[in-house]
């Protein structure tokens, strides 16, 4: 009986130490994987300036014979990376790449079309869902509309010949009020609350150039950048001048980060410039002093207020200071940046999603070890590189992305096993409630879904198929689960809501 129970508690002994010997080498394994995926990132960005170099000799008449093929180091770099990144999310989802079959042909759908919004006759180039409670979309087009609907029951709420040339950028600056920019050189506000009946322009500001851009940076602020590589800040409740800052280059997109109260532009040069809001000699504080004390958190204007004065785009207050706090250089090769934009979850994770000229969308992490003393340092490095997606057709187009953040179970860890030791354990697949998304355009007229839970690689979880032309961008709603509206050059905006399980 005692030899029993001394080899029985031999063989658990040992099958013990098996198991511990099997996790401490996955989790090796897991590390050795990393350090190749960062290897073949430097790899990528070495042999990117190196063909720069080459290209701008050849330029300069300077023939210079490299013994590798540098374009065919880059390209085998980035093809083997896409290809173990696949590899890695098969083996998560329990599917073999040699079967041929994608995940999405291995599941079912994980997506369907709730709604298809047919009001516009042109192109649509920009969305955005309303955080009411009313189930609203704006979309505005190159037909110069800008349409309201709720966008489960397809319903028309307000529809305005809002502009005199195309529209290109769409934001709500609260549940009533609407701000729209277009090529027509203005940026208008308007009030959506009184349904179709009501088409009066709250507010109209006047840019330089047409306008590529405009976001709401508070109750009644907000930022514009123009073609003419000006960008300006707006405060509607003066009825008058804006703070415009000229640049070097061309801004295309802005994006805005309340939390740390920055402006980020992406720009023609391939660098996401971040201006810090909160100094004191920065452009708002000196545009406030001079019209009178007016607070910062009165509401603006209402329905009731009737048309306002035009804006202009004079400054106020003496020559504008705005504060650039760091630069980010999203590419070794400076591809011009179309969209970029920021967002900040209820659990405090922050990402920059940056889409560029290179047919190429980036995915940036906020750094934390940036913050101290309860502020952000000043210099580089307060975002670091995490995803990258290729493929995407954004040369030439303005492909406006939407990402989504999933919310994550706590796992819960055997008091058997040391701190780390559970790094190597498989863990079943994850609901897709639980991945971040990133939702692009993508080939033969589809969107794509893509997870990007993973630091590395982006894998495409979907394509959104039935669009008959190029889809020109997509966006999500901040909900408990992923809704997302596609736009397209057909003049429809679907939306694509999780398939019930």
């Amino acid at each position: 009986m005692a030899d029993h129970s001394a080899s029985s508690a031999a063989s658990q002994g040992a099958a013990s130490a098996s198991q511990h010997q099997r996790i401490l080498l996955q989790k090796q394994l897991t590390e050795v994987r990393m350090e190749n995926t960062i290897l073949r990132q430097q790899l990528y960005q070495v042999s990117t300036l190196l063909d720069i170099a080459v290209s701008k000799l050849g330029t300069m008449g300077v023939s210079l014979e490299t013994p590798i093929d540098i374009r065919a180091l880059r390209t085998e770099a980035l093809q083997r990376a896409h290809a173990e990144t696949a590899q890695a999310q098969y083996n998560a989802i329990g599917a073999s790449p040699e079967s041929g079959k994608s995940p999405a042909q291995h599941h079912s759908k994980k997506f369907q079309m709730r709604q298809q919004l047919r009001e516009h006759t042109r192109a649509v180039q920009c969305c955005a869902f309303s955080d009411s409670e009313d189930l609203l979309i704006a979309t505005g087009g190159m037909d110069c509309r800008l349409i309201v609907q709720n966008y489960l029951s397809g319903a028309k709420l307000w529809d305005a010949t809002a502009h005199e040339e195309a529209v290109s950028d769409v934001a709500w600056m609260n549940h009533n009020c609407l701000l729209s920019a277009s090529y027509d050189n203005t940026v208008k506000l308007w009030d959506v609350n009184g349904g179709t009946t009501n088409k009066d322009v709250l507010y109209q500001y006047t840019t330089h150039g047409f306008v590529l851009s405009a976001i709401p940076l508070g109750p009644s602020l907000f930022a514009c950048a123009d073609s003419r590589h000006k960008t300006a800040i707006v405060d509607v409740r003066v009825g008058g001048k804006g703070m415009v800052q000229e640049h070097d280059y061309r801004i295309n997109s802005l994006s805005y980060d309340e939390a740390a109260q920055q402006l980020l532009m992406g720009q023609s040069n391939g660098v996401v410039s971040i201006w810090d809001m909160r100094r004191p000699d920065q452009v708002l504080s000196t545009a406030n002093s001079s019209i009178g004390g007016i607070l910062p958190g009165s509401n603006i204007p209402g329905s009731n207020s009737g048309l306002m004065a035009s804006g202009s785009t004079n400054s106020v207050g003496g020559p504008p200071r705005f504060t650039r706090a760091t630069e980010i250089e999203n590419e070794p090769s400076r591809s011009p940046i179309s969209f970029i934009a920021h967002f900040h979850s209820d659990d405090d994770t922050c990402r920059l999603l940056c889409v560029s000229g290179d047919n190429m969308v980036r995915l940036y992490r906020g750094n934390f070890s940036a913050f101290t003393g309860g502020g952000r340092k000043d210099g580089i490095g307060l975002y670091v590189l995490r995803n990258v997606l290729a493929g995407v057709p954004t040369r030439g187009n303005v492909m406006r992305c939407g990402f989504w953040k999933g919310e994550r179970d706590k796992t819960e860890m055997s008091v058997f096993f040391d701190d780390g030791e559970m790094d190597g354990v498989s863990r079943p697949p994850r609901r897709l409630t639980e991945c971040d998304l990133l939702v692009t355009g993508g080939p033969d007229n589809t969107a794509q879904v893509c997870d990007v839970t993973d630091d590395g690689g982006a894998v495409v979880l979907e394509r959104l198929e039935g669009h008959r032309d190029r889809v020109t961008g997509a966006t999500v709603r901040r909900s408990r689960k992923p809704i997302i509206a596609t736009m397209s050059a057909d003049s429809t905006v679907r939306i694509w809501m999780p398939v019930k399980s």
